[in-house]
């Protein structure tokens, strides 16, 4: 404590002075409102000046857009001219299929087309065995089910029991799960 008191008798450590708080950090100090006036009439922002500012601005664009504008009308000739290719190859086509078909003008003869209906047919394929669809489940798991379903088995079981008899599963792969058992029955 004594050393605190003594530095501050002697200088060495000053206290922080609170009410010059405002000029000690210049950069960011508030707006002061006499000097944002002057500070919006520097450069050339000055009423004499508008105009031959507004035409330097204009001047220096001027270039950039019309060079712009020639890339766009070229660009646009390019496009045209590729229509007009594409056009004439389209008709130069539709020519050769209308003398390929020789429909349009007459000249060539159509060509004969044969209608077959399903009767004047060869080439159908019969089925000999309509007669029997196969099942798309065996009944014998569904049987073994229904027995143990009976007996008072949940369908966790009566899947397990499945997994253990090696009974596969209408998939064909898999093992045997309570919820496939409770669909099959249903």
């Amino acid at each position: 404590m004594n050393d605190f008191l003594h530095s501050l008798r002697t200088g060495k450590d000053k206290r922080y002075d609170r009410t010059r708080r405002g000029n000690d950090n210049m950069p960011y100090r508030p707006g002061d409102r006499h000097n944002s006036m002057d500070k919006r009439r520097r450069g050339n922002y000055t009423k004499s000046n508008a105009a031959e500012n507004a035409y330097l601005t204009i001047a220096k664009l001027l270039p950039p857009v019309k060079t712009l504008l020639e890339t766009i009308v070229s660009n646009k000739k390019d496009f045209m001219e590729i229509e007009e290719r594409k056009a004439a190859a389209m008709e130069t086509i539709a020519l050769y299929l209308q003398k390929i078909v020789g429909t349009g003008n007459g000249e060539s003869d159509p060509v004969d087309l044969k209608k077959e209906t399903a009767d004047n047919q060869t080439n159908v394929v019969v089925s000999e065995n309509t007669d029997e669809v196969p099942a798309l489940v065996d009944t014998a798991p569904i049987d073994m089910i229904r027995d143990m379903r009976a007996q008072g088995l949940s369908y966790d079981k009566i899947a397990r029991q499945l997994d253990v008899d090696n009974i596969p599963t209408p998939s064909g792969r898999g093992k045997w799960r309570g919820q496939a058992v409770s669909k099959l029955l249903k």
